[in-house]
């Protein structure tokens, strides 16, 4: 992965769904490099009733986001301006399959700084499941 620099992250997430809303907010240390013309981020999360770290790497473009996690959950979403994507969703209890419909998405990138904001919505056999946002600042 080319020059990688240790950053730190103010991640930021949330979710609502049947009325209830959700918030995740974690400082976490993690790695910038570059990857195929990509900005690269990785970096672990502790998820509330998750043993284990959810690894999660982002490919970021001027234009689009990818959004990569492994460990007890795994998925791929990619988000693009005004765009719909599909993405399956691994848990262990089954695959959950989901359009992502990205509402807004702001980069920004310089020498020393990521900065990230999407605002999505999630949908599950043409039903809306849930709107979300994600706000990641690497620093």
């Amino acid at each position: 992965m080319g020059t990688k620099k240790a950053v730190n992250i103010e991640f930021d997430a949330t979710q609502k769904a049947g009325g209830e809303e959700a918030c995740v907010r974690q400082q976490l240390s993690g790695v910038r490099g570059k990857e195929k013309g990509d900005v690269v981020l990785l970096f672990s999360e502790n998820w509330e009733g998750v043993e284990e770290e959810v690894h999660t790497t982002l490919f970021v473009k001027e234009d689009s986001v990818i959004v990569k996690r492994e460990g007890p959950v795994r998925t791929e979403m990619e988000f693009q301006r005004d765009s719909d994507t599909m993405c399956e969703y691994e848990t262990g209890v089954g695959t959950l399959n989901f359009v992502i419909t990205t509402k807004e998405l702001k980069i920004l990138l310089t020498e020393d700084l990521i900065s990230i904001r999407i605002a999505y919505e999630m949908f599950a056999n043409g039903n809306p499941v849930s709107e979300n946002t994600l706000y990641v600042e690497a620093r």
